[in-house]
């Protein structure tokens, strides 16, 4: 309403004015959960019973992901859908862990498939063997094909897959596939990866196609996003990732936006002088819920200046700060690349078209011998071996040029220039005007080092943050 009334005194050429007394409720714009902008009411006494209802709802959020992070939802998630094929990854890289899937097996078989209409798992539970390859296309389209041949004529339908690796076939031709057999079906695939330990495989068996930990978690979330379903990802230590813990999370985010929010209303109403108490409802991400050890969720600011909550484990941390000593030793073998040879003055040379302008004025007097010397080293070092075409001019009162154009880079052109960079002297007043309105040729300006410089300083405070997490 007072968007309108305020449109209406503007289109009559008139004044706009919105007057409330200290005890009158006050109108305020409020973004809603939809995105949509909505006038509401700022009454403190509501406003305080929102908050305590907030913070009752972030508690049972709280109890919500507790309940997902033990027995079968631990490994499994929530399996909610009426009819369930299980997949089991029972290749022969798995033969270490087969009690561990034999065992989880027995929790879901217990724990949440006594409520379903239908469900199958393709592989042997108590007889497991393990043998072959990850094959997990075969077994998809047996499950899609066999088992839920009759899809399209029921609902709450679900696909869960249980593994410790990246299947045989590529990511895109799965992601295809499944994307193709949940279309406008009520059938779902969900991804349990369970992340084995390194170095407790004692088979000796490499696998058909080999993935890091993160690169197998990055394939499966792209399979399952293709086929709208959920990814979870657990090891011994706990819970890694889950998409039904992490849309938890983000709720909870919401919750305290909106009481952060409900605050700054209510001191931008100046009601923030009344007595009624409001508060801003406090919580942090948990690091103890969900199976996460309190010591691996850390919070550190990003490059960007963004703050974010990241999930270490031990090994992940310590591998986290050898690689960035790596990187930090890489960093100074640059700086000291850069300050050696013609780079110490000019930098690193990267256009294919240069031209390098040298002032020969009186005040170069004391400079311009090893000028010239560094000069000599850049056209040998650089401008010929990355076979650049370059050109040279000197500028004091006139300004002249060694050649007239741009020229290749070869061992005749290049002792020419040396030659005529010798014969540089300095002598009169300096006229950069002149020189830079001169045909124009590309300019370099050389800021490797300072960007290097930022590069290490981050480095090294990314370097300080990992050992103290130690």
């Amino acid at each position: 309403m007072k968007a309108v009334i305020k449109n209406l005194a503007e289109a009559v050429g008139g004044h706009y004015h919105c007057y409330s007394s200290k005890g009158e409720k006050v109108m305020t714009q409020f973004e809603w959960y939809d995105g949509t902008v909505k006038n509401i009411h700022v009454d403190v006494p509501v406003l305080y019973n929102y908050q305590k209802l907030l913070a009752k709802m972030v508690r049972i959020y709280e109890k919500r992901i507790d309940w997902l992070s033990v027995a079968s939802r631990r490994i499994w998630g929530s399996v909610c859908e009426r009819r369930v094929v299980v997949l089991v990854d029972i290749s022969v890289t798995n033969s270490t862990y087969i009690s561990h899937i034999q065992d989880y097996l027995r929790l879901l078989l217990e724990e949440q498939m006594s409520n379903k209409d239908y469900f199958n798992i393709i592989a042997w539970v108590l007889g497991l063997e393990c043998k072959g390859s990850r094959n997990f296309m075969s077994a998809l389209r047996r499950a899609v094909e066999v088992d839920f041949k009759d899809k399209d004529k029921h609902k709450s339908q679900g696909l869960y897959l249980l593994t410790t690796g990246i299947p045989d076939q590529e990511t895109h031709t799965i992601s295809a596939y499944v994307a193709e057999a949940c279309r406008g079906l009520d059938l779902q695939l969900h991804v349990c990866l369970f992340s084995v330990t390194e170095g407790t495989d004692s088979s000796g068996i490499i696998p058909a196609r080999y993935a890091s930990p993160r690169e197998t978690a990055i394939a499966f979330k792209e399979i399952v996003q293709a086929a709208n379903g959920r990814f979870h990802w657990f090891g011994e230590a706990g819970i890694f990732e889950s998409d039904d813990i992490t849309s938890i999370i983000s709720e909870m985010e919401k919750a305290k936006n909106y009481s952060q929010k409900v605050l700054k209303d209510v001191k931008d109403s100046h009601c923030a002088e009344r007595n009624t108490p409001v508060r801003v409802l406090a919580w942090r991400p948990p690091s103890a819920k969900a199976g996460i050890p309190p010591d691996a969720l850390v919070q550190t600011e990003f490059f960007q200046g963004v703050v974010k909550h990241l999930h270490f484990q031990p090994k992940e941390l310590e591998t986290y700060t050898e690689q960035l000593e790596k990187v930090l030793q890489r960093y100074i073998q640059r700086v000291q690349w850069l300050l050696s040879g013609s780079r110490r003055l000019f930098g690193t040379i990267l256009e294919a078209n240069v031209c390098v302008l040298i002032d020969t004025s009186g005040s170069m007097g004391p400079y311009l011998p090893p000028v010239t010397k560094e000069l000599t080293s850049l056209i040998w070092e650089q401008l010929r071996k990355n076979e650049a075409r370059f050109n040279l001019l000197r500028f004091a009162e006139n300004t002249e040029s060694w050649k007239e154009n741009l020229v290749e880079a070869t061992d005749e052109s290049c002792h020419d220039a040396v030659q005529w960079a010798s014969t540089c002297h300095a002598h009169g007043n300096s006229c950069i005007l002149a020189a830079l309105q001169y045909p124009v040729f590309p300019y370099f300006e050389g800021d490797d080092l300072k960007k290097l410089t930022e590069e290490v300083a981050k480095a090294r405070s990314f370097l300080k943050q990992a050992k103290s997490w130690r």
